[in-house]
């Protein structure tokens, strides 16, 4: 029996018998994240970039001097450097580009780290080192770009990388890694909700972007095992006049380091 089939069971059994305790646990666990070591490109990245503070501990790192400007949004457990390979095209196409580091992540200070403290951090970019002609987000760097846009935040276009359709589609996945019983799993659903201080309905990438149809390009791997292919399914349907690139066999992080995906993303951009 492996390790993750131990977790599960732990879960699966103490969840029946102490379900609001477990159901804290697995809250803890899902906003907790996990910081993983820094590697050598990432240092070399850095090298001719330009610290940035802003918002209170929260950091970013910069690259080129423009009037226009272009943020990029990590995901899940990652880090503004982690979007490096989005640089090159933009750079030669003569635009600023700024990294940010979410709360919790990278060399970010702050006290809790979701979707909405993931958009907080953007709109708080976005009145300090702004403004910003465009955005890329990638994973919950997605989803917090919609939500940001929700709340006012005003780009000239946007790019979502294998985004999530809503993030019920990331709860209702940790809580089946988990095995949670149903009554916890549901018990789990209102945690994150109370900690987050939104209900998960009004975190639904899809709706934003039928509601707003900003100038989008959505992108998404066939093959991505962690936010499935259907994700962009429904963010078609719900903003059809987006432009669509669907990549094979990059899966859900090395996407975000492809050649090909940068180039088209800076080509998008500069369309605008």
């Amino acid at each position: 029996m492996n390790a993750l089939t131990l977790f599960r069971l732990k879960f699966q059994i103490l969840g029946r018998l102490f379900p609001n305790t477990m159901a804290i646990n697995a809250a803890q666990l899902f906003l907790t994240p996990r910081a993983s070591p820094k590697k050598e490109w990432e240092y070399e990245a850095e090298k001719n970039a330009e610290s940035l503070d802003f918002a209170n501990g929260l950091k970013a790192t910069s690259w080129g001097h423009s009037d226009q400007k272009i943020l990029l949004m990590h995901g899940w457990e990652s880090r503004g450097s982690h979007m490096f390979h989005f640089l090159e095209p933009l750079l030669a196409m003569g635009f600023q580009v700024i990294a940010i580091d979410a709360p919790l992540h990278g060399k970010s200070l702050g006290d809790k780290a979701n979707p909405v403290s993931f958009a907080d951090a953007i709109l708080a970019a976005q009145k300090e080192l702004g403004p910003f002609t465009s955005v890329v987000g990638h994973s919950m760097g997605a989803a917090a770009v919609a939500i940001a846009l929700d709340q006012g935040a005003k780009f000239s276009s946007c790019v979502l990388v294998s985004s999530p359709a809503c993030i019920s589609d990331g709860l209702e996945g940790f809580i089946n890694i988990l095995a949670l019983p149903k009554r916890c799993g549901a018990l789990f659903i209102k945690q994150v909700e109370a900690e987050v201080g939104r209900s998960r309905h009004e975190l639904d990438v899809a709706k934003t972007l039928e509601r707003l149809q900003p100038r989008s390009l959505l992108i998404h791997d066939q093959h991505d095992k962690e936010i499935p292919f259907s994700s962009l399914e429904r963010l078609k349907v719900a903003h059809p006049k987006s432009q669509i690139l669907v990549t094979e066999g990059l899966g859900h992080r090395r996407i975000i380091r492809d050649a090909s995906v940068a180039n088209a993303v800076a080509q998008f951009i500069s369309a605008a």
